[in-house]
């Protein structure tokens, strides 16, 4: 059994690794489930990590929101399934959920190739606070998704309330709203 199913985020050295905290039934054959969820911070954007399954539970995202987090890496694998357009409309909706009830931008990515034969049914997409999906790669496409993304454009007022109100209910601070530079949005 190894110990965790685990990001690692690299940039000359090893900069962040999250072990993957919900595993399922057959994840758990495998792996031990991770009890952290470190944050590392690039150019004053402060990151966090996410797996696969990590996206059905509020949770996970929640405590990034707590630490802080602006973006979310989420890292999915393809889960054989017969269901496969069901299971890609619920993970995508479930994405664009996390984001939007946390004021959180999402980059997420899939496995390269095919699996067992199949293409693969999670696209790689960036999701913005508010839920939309900014960009996406056909999942059975293989490539490289790059979007430009004006912070500017998606700060709305109920996205700060929407912060606020969470930071009220876990008795934090508010961590504030998305970075810009040199632009306070408060």
């Amino acid at each position: 059994m190894f110990p965790l199913s685990t990001i690692v985020v690299l940039s000359g050295r090893r900069v962040c690794s999250y072990p993957k905290t919900t595993l399922t039934h057959s994840d758990q054959s495998f792996f031990l489930p991770g009890d952290s969820d470190p944050v590392f911070t690039l150019e004053g954007i402060r990151f966090g990590c996410q797996i696969c399954f990590d996206v059905r539970f509020p949770e996970g995202y929640r405590r990034l929101f707590a630490q802080g987090v602006h973006v979310v890496v989420h890292s999915y694998h393809q889960a054989g399934s017969q269901h496969w357009k069901q299971r890609r409309d619920i993970m995508t909706a479930f994405q664009r959920v996390r984001c939007s009830e946390n004021g959180i931008y999402a980059v997420t990515s899939k496995t390269i190739g095919h699996n067992r034969g199949k293409d693969q049914w999670i696209p790689s997409m960036i999701v913005d606070p508010i839920g939309t999906i900014v960009a996406a790669l056909d999942p059975s496409q293989t490539d490289v998704l790059v979007a430009t993304i004006d912070a500017e454009d998606v700060i709305e007022m109920i996205e700060l309330d929407i912060r606020e109100e969470s930071a009220r209910q876990l008795k934090i601070d508010p961590p504030g709203g998305r970075p810009v530079p040199g632009v306070d949005i408060r």
